[in-house]
């Protein structure tokens, strides 16, 4: 008993000791870890939408015009660009300038910027840093989609789908129906330099609008990247449309597009881009001007006079510097020059020409309300897609190419296969124009073969 009771105590006492000895290195392990330092975690970095980069490349300047420097020079077409270094005096730009649209002349008279110095003074810009293609090919990045988006709501104000009137600065432009403007992506004011009020409702609030700089200079410097004539850079105008598969948020590029198949002779297919053109931005006084020479070429006068009309009434404060072209093309048609005459959007919004059956009416209600209950964007383009070749069989083109463009408008936020359903698309939309005649075929063809993954 005595011997068990000893043995005992000797066991309950290692034990306690062994319960020490654990609980101590618990404790000192503990108070190791509390008085390890630190990890620093650096936060990540936030980039402006306005610093360049891979993705999005250097973006349009918000200097003053004559701070601004001209584009690239011409040569950037030939080869890929390097990273330069800014170098705002190299390249000066000749002393005489071409009009903003590349069909009317204007015989403007020169413009002087502020300080004295005339426009042809600028400096060149410095060339846009190359970007990550992306998977899409091509040269240059200066004045692609994105660049040319920026440009637009620089020197505009948007107008809402409820606009019933257009005021500026007290001033009511003579539109009968500013509400066909909501037909439109983006239906977007241009206003000269200055601050203006402008109200869009008759009893709403006036809102003031600031713009900066004078379009005229921006677009001018466009015109001059792409060339003017028979020396539009086609090859530049076609890849920036292939990396937006063909549906794109201005007009700008499309206007300069009509223009090179004016200039050769393809006035149905001038007509049909610049219908394009206002079709993404009706208030675009370039494209109406140019729209109404081509509809001359086709002695179409009614239609001819509603677009001069309507080129005069976007032509705000003659923010396009168009007002002798507009002058000279009235007296063309005998109109009264300076002289504000009311005008009227067509039907459509400039969407297509060929008429609708019931039952097409029919087919486009239904796929289009399949397409818009589509989970997927891919799903979505390929609805629109069928709806674009029921119009190709029934051998109504311009309305098949509409809807192949509202496919692609999906399928170019779709996943991976993207690359592969816009070259089917745009493969489709050339053999719909070869069928019909269109000399856009090669147009068409040719952006395909710039779409890769």
């Amino acid at each position: 008993m005595l011997k068990f009771d000893t043995t005992g105590r000797v066991w309950i006492a290692a034990g306690a000791a062994v319960g020490l000895l654990i609980g101590g290195a618990l404790v000192a392990s503990r108070a190791i870890r509390h008085s390890e330092p630190a990890v620093a975690v650096k936060p990540p970095v936030q980039r402006s939408l306005r610093e360049p980069s891979g993705r999005f490349g250097a973006q349009p300047s918000s200097r003053p015009p004559e701070d601004r420097a001209a584009p690239a020079a011409a040569s950037a077409a030939s080869e890929p660009e390097p990273n330069p270094q800014p170098n705002p005096k190299a390249n000066p730009q000749p002393n005489s300038r071409p009009q903003p649209t590349a069909l009317a002349e204007t015989n403007e008279p020169s413009t002087t910027k502020p300080g004295g110095a005339s426009e042809s003074d600028a400096a060149a810009e410095p060339a846009a840093e190359p970007r990550d293609r992306g998977g899409l090919t091509g040269v240059s990045r200066r004045y692609d989609d994105l660049e040319c988006q920026m440009i637009q709501r620089r020197y505009s104000t948007p107008v809402p789908a409820t606009a019933t009137i257009l005021e500026v600065d007290g001033d009511r432009l003579p539109l009968a129906n500013p509400s066909a403007l909501a037909l439109c992506r983006t239906a977007l004011l241009f206003l000269p330099r200055g601050t203006h009020s402008v109200r869009f409702r008759p009893n709403e609030s006036a809102t003031t609008v600031t713009i900066r700089d004078d379009f005229q200079f921006e677009y001018d410097a466009m015109g001059d990247f792409f060339g003017h004539g028979p020396r539009i850079r086609t090859s530049e105008l076609l890849s920036r449309g292939a990396r937006v598969m063909d549906a794109y948020g201005t007009p700008f590029l499309l206007n300069f597009l009509g223009a090179d198949y004016a200039n050769q002779q393809h006035w149905d297919a001038a007509e049909r881009t610049f219908r394009r053109a206002l079709a993404v931005n009706p208030t675009f006084s370039p494209a109406h001007l140019n729209l109404c020479r081509c509809l001359l070429e086709r002695e179409a006068r009614e239609d001819a006079v509603r677009e001069v009309n309507l080129a005069d009434v976007f032509n705000v404060g003659n923010v396009f510097g168009l007002a002798q072209a507009i002058g000279q093309t009235r007296r063309k048609l005998g109109l009264p020059v300076g002289q504000l005459l009311p005008a009227e959007l067509p039907d459509g919004a400039y969407r297509a020409v060929d008429p609708l059956t019931e039952e097409d009416r029919r087919m486009v209600s239904l796929l289009q309300s399949l397409a818009n209950y589509a989970v997927r964007e891919e799903d979505r383009g390929k609805i629109l897609n069928n709806l674009g070749v029921h119009f190709a069989d029934r051998g109504k083109p311009e309305l098949a190419l509409f809807h192949f463009r509202s496919a692609l408008a999906a399928v170019k936020n779709a996943g991976p296969d993207r690359f592969t359903l816009g070259r089917q698309i745009l493969l489709r939309m050339s053999d719909t124009c070869r069928k019909a005649g269109f000399v856009e075929a090669d147009e068409y063809r040719t952006m395909s073969n710039l779409v890769s993954p």
